[in-house]
């Protein structure tokens, strides 16, 4: 709850957040604090790319971006939406050669899920997120516990629009993931719940969040919001069915199938953009972690 109070105040009298913005009862689902622990897994080092979500929609074939997701809508096209990048000419869906290695965004839960199950992956967990975003410190932010507007793209950043997924190699992650503040925001595999962390089930091995919701946590803020959005431990929720031109996502692997999981020729969907390092984040391990 400190916390909270301290990083309410720094938006409003620091880095500016708007009128009604970064309010206490914002963060008031972050806490209690608790301890969680999260077995050995390997979470990919970049958000996923248009590029690579695109060679998945054209592998599913024309028109799957309705319902070929686990039954569900995959993604929006211009079509479907005016904030959406992506063309469907009713063969091929095709974005701007220009803008390949931007993330994935207008992804509906259920697109980014079914992505990573094709390549042998998962969504990551909340808790495992976190972990990957905060280190064995337990920093506010990926890089530490003071806000940088040179380590990420925000509204109150140097850079103000979302960018390549290998950008802010200076906002990386203990672990060295990049972008896990800002540029986009983040599906994870949760339902949420605003009290979750009240709830017996939040703590111990390995926790997967609610049985049931009607909205699905994303973490990790956006291009579009002010820093205290940004913030490792702050908690957003979406409906999976309504995406947003500020939602991506990256997969996750269990220590046990990460190796040949981004192995590119069998599965070349799982590879980075070229002429970056490996696909995977190595050295997360099983370790306590406190969860705000």
């Amino acid at each position: 709850a400190a916390e909270v109070s301290a990083a309410v105040a720094e938006c409003q009298a620091g880095y500016g957040g708007e009128a009604g913005s970064c309010q206490p009862a914002d963060g008031e689902d972050s806490f209690p604090q608790h301890n969680v622990t999260v077995s050995p897994f390997q979470l990919e080092t970049y958000e996923v790319s248009y590029e690579q979500f695109l060679t998945f929609m054209n592998i599913l074939g024309p028109g799957s971006h309705r319902n070929g997701c686990l039954g569900q809508p995959c993604m929006q096209t211009l079509s479907d939406s005016e904030t959406s990048n992506v063309t469907f000419d009713s063969q091929n869906y095709s974005i701007n050669p220009a803008i390949t290695t931007l993330p994935m965004t207008n992804v509906t839960w259920y697109g980014a899920q079914a992505y990573c199950q094709a390549i042998g992956r998962r969504l990551p967990t909340e808790a495992e997120w976190e972990r990957a975003a905060r280190g064995d410190l337990g920093y506010i932010f990926p890089w530490g516990n003071t806000w940088s507007p040179d380590n990420s793209a925000t509204r109150r950043s140097t850079t103000q629009e979302k960018v390549s997924v290998t950008s802010f190699p200076t906002g990386a992650s203990p672990f060295g993931v990049l972008n896990m503040a800002g540029n986009v925001s983040e599906w994870v595999s949760d339902w949420y719940s605003p009290n979750f962390y009240s709830q017996p089930q939040s703590a111990g091995p390995d926790p997967q969040g609610p049985p049931t919701g009607t909205e699905k946590v994303t973490r990790g803020g956006s291009w579009d919001t002010v820093p205290f959005y940004t913030r490792t431990i702050h908690r957003q929720s979406r409906d999976p069915l309504s995406p947003t031109a500020a939602i991506g996502f990256r997969c996750v692997a269990d220590a046990n199938s990460a190796a040949n999981a981004g192995n590119t020729t069998a599965s070349p969907l799982g590879s980075n953009i070229v002429n970056t390092p490996g696909p995977l984040s190595f050295g997360i391990v099983s370790v306590a972690v406190d969860a705000e």
